[in-house]
């Protein structure tokens, strides 16, 4: 052959009864398997197998649901907490004398704080509040970083938001109840 010219090989003898095919060499054109048709076969509906996409397995989200129950919980807790710390100090007399002055200089705030520490009951009442409120602030966060782990994990997502969203509201709820429940009283009072 000359440079250029195309030299076809002899096609190779068929293989006789119980003679093993000999294997095809590099050159060869007529190779009676492909080398990667296994790994090219399709995985569903035609595509192949390296464009086939398998859906993760659904995880259970017991992490978000149990994230968003806490979150409930401290809120609902939050709120008796700061509900029973506000009404202590609502029906302590020390609020009275601090109420019809008007305000309060820093001679006035000591008296009222003594009188406060003074009351046994207001005390305990107060300390019981803070306890609840104290167990509410717990969950609370508890609820928040399971949370943001549902959240991130993606199990429970929806539910994780919720637990997050919860956690925070129930600490604004907490205190706004014991503002509120203390300020009616001083409101009422001065009437």
């Amino acid at each position: 052959p000359r440079y250029g010219e195309r030299v076809d090989p002899a096609p190779a003898p068929a293989p006789q009864y119980g003679q093993q095919p000999s294997a095809p060499s590099w050159g060869d054109q007529h190779q009676t398997q492909q080398p990667y048709a296994a790994a090219a076969a399709p995985a569903s509906a035609g595509a192949p197998s390296w464009q086939g996409y398998d859906e993760p397995r659904a995880r259970k989200k017991t992490l978000g649901v149990v994230a968003f129950v806490l979150g409930v919980l401290s809120l609902v807790i939050g709120v008796i907490g700061g509900y029973v710390m506000g009404s202590a100090l609502a029906n302590s007399s020390a609020l009275d004398g601090l109420t019809q002055g008007g305000g309060a200089s820093a001679a006035e705030q000591q008296e009222l704080q003594r009188q406060l520490m003074s009351d046994p009951a207001v005390m305990s009442q107060i300390g019981a509040g803070a306890v609840v409120a104290g167990i509410a602030a717990i969950l609370g966060l508890w609820a928040l970083v399971q949370g943001i782990v549902a959240v991130a994990t993606k199990r429970g997502r929806g539910w994780g938001i919720f637990a997050i969203v919860l956690s925070v509201v129930a600490t604004i709820a907490t205190f706004g109840t014991y503002i509120g429940v203390a300020a009616a009283a001083a409101v009422s009072g001065a009437n």
